[in-house]
Order: structure tokens, then sequence, then C-alpha cells
């Protein structure tokens, strides 16, 4: 994503409504070996963090958190210079991946009500208003948002629509990439096992059937640079192949991850 991606509806001004935000949230940021996006990431960040300054106070904060990138990413996080509510943090961690990157994010992150937003994604602030709404009316939350890839195809189209569908809305099924939030109470350690590979899955399947799982009315736009590396097709197949081989017990984590990274 070149520039951040927010529609034109979610570029609000500060309403009485935005103003009466009362939760405390943490919106980890996971990044790891992303060079080449991380200047656009943080320009999206500095400006729903303009936003989010405009309608509240000290009640959110954002976790940038690098478990140990290789490429150059590292430094360029050391050169920002961090708001007062943003919390940059760095680690060296062996054999580094999203979900032991989310995990030192959330051991850093302070907020009742944490958000996973990855890097390559986009939410706007009336996604944040909702999250709240729903924390106001109840105790313990859960849930996601539906994608929209950016850019898209005719083929990306119909796989959105088949995930925010089928996968979403019949298995509330979510993963990274639709901004999983949840209350901090609902966290267990062995969400996080030293599995370096779909950690997501682990954490959905332990929300899933919780009676406060939500879908979300707002969308999260969703980087789709990778599909475009390759075939969208085998991209596709192959999301839905490590899928299925999981839930079979064909194959183990660590098969997987080397499939799915080859």
């Amino acid at each position: 994503m070149g520039r951040p991606v927010i529609s034109r509806r979610e570029k609000v001004k500060p309403t009485e409504r935005q103003s009466r935000i009362s939760h405390t949230f943490s919106i980890v940021v996971p990044i790891l070996n992303e060079r080449e996006i991380i200047q656009s990431t943080l320009d999206y960040l500095w400006l729903i963090s303009a936003e989010l300054s405009a309608a509240t106070k000290d009640n959110w904060e954002f976790v940038i958190v690098d478990a140990g990138s290789a490429d150059g990413t590292g430094e360029i996080l050391r050169s920002v210079q961090a708001p007062p509510n943003w919390i940059l943090v760095q680690g060296n961690i062996e054999k580094p991946s999203v979900g032991k990157t989310v995990s030192l994010g959330i051991s850093k992150a302070s907020g009742s009500i944490l958000l996973i937003l990855p890097c390559d994604c986009r939410l706007g602030i009336e996604a944040l208003l909702e999250v709240d709404d729903l924390a106001r009316r109840k105790n313990v939350i859960c849930g996601g948002f539906p994608k929209t890839y950016e850019p898209s195809s005719s083929l990306l189209k119909t796989y959105q629509a088949v995930q925010n569908v089928v996968r979403l809305r019949m298995f509330r099924h979510v993963v990274w990439t639709n901004g999983i939030f949840f209350s901090r109470s609902l966290i267990n350690k062995k969400v996080f096992p030293v599995l370096g590979f779909l950690e997501d899955i682990l954490l959905s399947d332990q929300l899933r059937n919780h009676q406060n799982w939500s879908l979300l009315k707002s969308r999260i736009w969703v980087s789709s640079r990778r599909y475009f590396k390759r075939s969208q097709l085998k991209r596709m197949s192959l999301n839905i192949l490590i899928l299925i081989t999981y839930r079979l017990k064909f194959m183990s984590e660590i098969q997987l991850r080397a499939i799915y990274y080859k």
C-alpha cells in the first residue's frame, strides 16, 4: 500500500459521539521484515493518531513491535520520533514470526481491549468507535472485521466475498488480517505456543465460541501485494490447502510453515 487507505466516509471530524470514548485500547501493530512498506505504515499511523487525538485523550495507544527483522526494518523504527502514546518495541526473538511478534506486543500493551492491526492493513477511526460502542454494551468482547483487498481484481473480489460470508459469518474464523480484537481478560498464555506459524488460527479457535463474539460492520483494508507477487489463484489455493491440512492434522505446523514460505 502506497498511501493510507481510509474511505472518505471514515475521514470524520470529531463529534460528541467520538468524544465519549472511555475504554483503554491497545492497537498492536506487528512488523517483521517490512522495509518496503514500513514508511507508508508509519505515515498511516501518524494520520490515524491525529484523528484519535482529536476524539480522545489518554485512552488509546499504538504498540508498534518488531520481534527481529533482518532486512533493515529495525533501523528505520529506531529513527522514528514517536509521539507519547506510541510504544516502540524491538526484540531479538529466535525464529521470529507474526504470532511471536504479536505476543511480544501484547506483553508491552496496557489496554483492556487489544486490537491486532498488521502493518499492511488499514482501519479508519469509525472501526475503533464501533469497537468502543460494543465494549459499552458488553463487559467482554471479541471478534473481527470483514476484509476488502486493495488493490483488487475480479478473482480477489470473489475470494474476499467467500471469506467474509463463509469463513467469518458461518464459522467465526478470523485471521490476523481481519483485525482481531478481544478483551485482555480472554487471553490464555497457551494461545501463543512456540510454533512460529498459525497462531492466529489458535487464537481464533479460542475466541470463536465466546457468546460475545462479533463481526463488525466496518471494513479492514488489506494489502493484496502478496497475491500479485505470484499467481493469485496459486496463493488462494495455498491458503485453503494450508487451513484444510491443518484442520485434518495431515501435517505438523512446522511442515505447513515450510510449504507456505517455500
